[in-house]
């Protein structure tokens, strides 16, 4: 049986593995990292910039669940 703390137990670990994956061993700026993620290129191009956008309610849990996803860029809708 999972229960919610499991799953954001989850959630924590892999973005602070994605963080320092990116951010500490490769030192890939916030563009770089969010376009390698969420690009559909099958290279993604520096030249566009991709920013995905997500509602308050996401920034409010990511904060409130201490997920580090300060690795991407990303907005507000």
């Amino acid at each position: 049986m999972w229960f919610q703390d499991d799953a954001v137990n989850a959630m924590r670990g892999v973005h602070g593995f994605l963080s320092y994956f990116f951010k500490d061993k490769c030192n890939y700026s916030k563009s770089k990292v969010t376009g390698l993620l969420f690009s559909e290129d099958l290279v993604p191009s520096p030249a566009d910039p991709i920013i995905p956008y997500y509602a308050n309610d996401f920034h409010n849990n990511m904060a409130r669940w201490n997920i580090d996803v300060s690795y991407f860029r990303f907005g507000k809708l």
